[in-house]
């Protein structure tokens, strides 16, 4: 699941809810002038840890609420986070 500047509210019912639909891994992308950075890296140490599932910030440097002007780079990252396999 990838979730950009939010989701940082979720609770620990609702990250239930999402590992037993399936969901093992959250990539926030997050620009690095909003509260978000620091917000997804506590709940993911947190909430999303404790639901069994991990979690990885992105941010974006400069930006606020919006989005990089080469935004690929990012998405890049944060599917080859999404995908990459579990260490033995």
């Amino acid at each position: 699941m990838i979730l950009i500047e939010g989701g940082c509210g979720v609770t620990l019912e609702t990250a239930k809810r999402a590992r037993r639909a399936g969901i093992e891994r959250v990539a926030y992308i997050c620009g690095e002038r909003t509260i978000c950075p620091r917000r997804s890296k506590i709940v993911g140490r947190t909430v999303w840890r404790r639901s069994g599932i991990k979690t990885e910030t992105i941010v974006m440097p400069e930006v606020g609420h919006g989005y990089a002007e080469r935004f690929d780079p990012f998405a890049e990252r944060a599917f080859e986070f999404l995908e990459r396999p579990e260490s033995p």
